[in-house]
């Protein structure tokens, strides 16, 4: 039996009425996870103690969850985007970029993706934080994290999920080619574990891949196959491609990649999700980031709910909506 009170279901109707009452809940959710000021709801703690949660406040997770469900039309999803947008613009620093916590030196991955779904500012028009953005990059022209980082090691400080985050934001250009080549040998090599400090999961590297094709189609060449089948490769026998939150963004990738599975296997993958989803409409926790800052080992470990359930809900919504 499901949560909702169901026996587990191939049926496309009673699947299909299953996912829209899920998304009704888990919009819910959102809402109750979302402060009145924008703020989605967060936590870190040490990987060692994963009890002992700290909540904290950030532009940074309130970008991520505009870029999953601004897609959506629903007035309560309206309402939620226009209060996180109006706290990412106050958070907003000349001339057009942020920082993860107030006491960080400003970085490209918060940047990019507040950016990405912010508002229009005379600040961004301009472009001249593209330009900033640009100037920050090594000398094989991938994507430095920190922008103001006096520390000696800040120049090995190159994270792949950023780098791709990046080129989301700035677009296939040229000067984010060398960036994407990086990233396409990483992917054809196998070597993405090796270039992800903040982030956990080479699907984190696809997922984040599969949103700059979604939003420059010609980046990282013609076809997105590589990408296709590096996701599909993390599919389970249980139908998930990992934790709740993985298995939400790989079926979202494969959809903007055009590359759903089959019905049937479809089904079994967001049957999983359906089933997981807790009584107060979210989902249970998964890893998103980490920290601290490189080279440190990993220490921390950064989740969000909120931003889980937005994912969760995005996919319900194109599937169901």
């Amino acid at each position: 039996m499901n949560r909702f009170g169901r026996p587990q279901t191939w049926s496309r109707a009673a699947l299909a009425e299953q996912g829209r009452r899920s998304i009704e809940s888990g919009l819910e959710f959102i809402e109750s996870a979302v402060s009145p000021q924008g703020v989605w709801q967060s936590h870190y703690f040490p990987v060692a103690e994963p009890h002992e949660h700290t909540q904290e406040e950030n532009p940074f997770v309130g970008a991520l969850g505009v870029m999953r469900l601004g897609a959506l039309k629903n007035p309560l999803v309206r309402a939620i985007l226009v209060r996180t947008r109006r706290f990412i613009m106050d958070r907003m620093e000349f001339p057009g970029v942020w920082r993860y916590w107030p006491h960080l030196p400003v970085d490209m991955d918060t940047s990019a993706m507040c950016a990405l779904a912010a508002s229009a500012h005379p600040w961004m028009l301009g472009g001249q934080n593209e330009r900033l953005l640009l100037l920050n990059q090594d000398q094989q022209g991938r994507f430095l994290t920190w922008i103001q980082n006096n520390r000696g090691e800040s120049k090995k400080d190159v994270d792949a999920v950023v780098n791709a985050n990046v080129i989301a934001y700035l677009g296939d250009i040229p000067g984010t080619k060398r960036a994407q080549q990086w990233l396409l040998w990483l992917v054809r090599e196998g070597r993405e574990k090796e270039a992800l400090h903040y982030y956990w999961e080479t699907l984190d590297l696809y997922a984040a891949m599969a949103q700059v094709r979604s939003l420059h189609g010609s980046a990282f060449g013609a076809s997105p196959d590589f990408l296709v089948s590096r996701i599909q490769a993390c599919r389970r026998n249980d139908g998930s491609y990992g934790d709740l939150l993985r298995t939400a963004l790989a079926l979202l990738s494969l959809y903007s990649l055009r590359a759903l599975p089959s019905r049937q296997n479809l089904a079994k993958s967001v049957q999983n999700l359906l089933d997981a989803q807790r009584e107060d409409g979210g989902w249970s926790a998964c890893p998103l980031s980490s920290g601290p800052l490189w080279p440190e080992d990993r220490e921390f470990m950064f989740v969000s709910r909120a931003y889980e359930a937005a994912c969760c809900v995005s996919l319900l919504g194109i599937l169901f909506s």
